[in-house]
């Protein structure tokens, strides 16, 4: 048993996109070794997670050349992405989140007359240098949130409501702005207030992860704090 480990672990490190790290509910060796492959070619390559996906899919030789149950699931992936970054960048990739996350809250404090929040890949840690920042506003007056983005200057445009654990959001709006160098994207998607009782995007915690950062969403007020207490330390 101990030989079959070893050998095992030997396969998932020999290589940039094979890493050895073990998921909550233990999945299949096939399952682990895919979710690896996919977060490489997404952080590496720069990739889109469904292209990543059928990239690594693909280099398997197809979905039907898997066995069954083998195919990673989302929340397998993004560890996967958190585990990479641990390995092979973590201070530059701290500093990603840590930039993007400063720019959300500078977005957020200009909405708090609104139930907004961070949501996504910046707030859950697999955010890459070109991931969006997205938030998630509960509201149904769309005109009062836009004449206050448009008071602060944000050029507007209108985007695509996006599928989220929640549906689609009523309506989606972006931005770009400059920030510490680059220029950042920032999207808002807007849902209905009911829906702001639920929290279906909170996750359980992995090993790459603080509490918060599991959340699902956190406040403008919750974000400044976590910033502050982690400057501090």
């Amino acid at each position: 048993l101990h030989k079959a480990i070893r050998r095992q672990r030997q396969m998932c490190i020999r290589d940039r996109n094979n890493m050895a790290f073990d998921f909550p509910n233990e999945p299949s060796r096939t399952r682990v070794e895919l979710a690896q492959r996919i977060a490489a070619y997404i952080v590496d390559s720069g990739l889109s997670w469904p292209a990543a996906r059928a990239r690594a899919v693909e280099e398997c030789g197809g979905p039907r050349s898997l066995p069954g149950n083998s195919l990673p699931a989302s929340d397998e992936i993004e560890t996967a992405v958190r585990a990479h970054y641990a390995l092979f960048a973590p201070e530059a990739h701290a500093q990603t989140l840590l930039t993007k996350r400063k720019l959300a809250l500078a977005v957020l404090e200009h909405l708090q007359g609104f139930d907004a929040y961070l949501t996504g890949a910046v707030l859950n840690g697999v955010a890459t240098e070109d991931s969006p920042i997205c938030l998630e506003v509960f509201t149904d007056d769309v005109k009062s949130l836009l004449a206050v983005l448009m008071d602060e200057g944000f050029d507007l445009e209108a985007l695509d409501p996006q599928a989220s654990a929640f549906g689609r959001a009523d309506e989606s709006i972006g931005f770009v702005l400059p920030w510490q160098g680059n220029m950042e994207a920032v999207r808002i998607d807007v849902l209905a207030p009911q829906l702001a009782r639920s929290n279906p995007a909170r996750g359980k915690k992995d090993d790459y992860q603080t509490e918060w950062e599991a959340e699902g969403r956190i406040s403008s007020e919750n974000l400044r704090k976590f910033l502050e207490n982690r400057a501090n330390s």
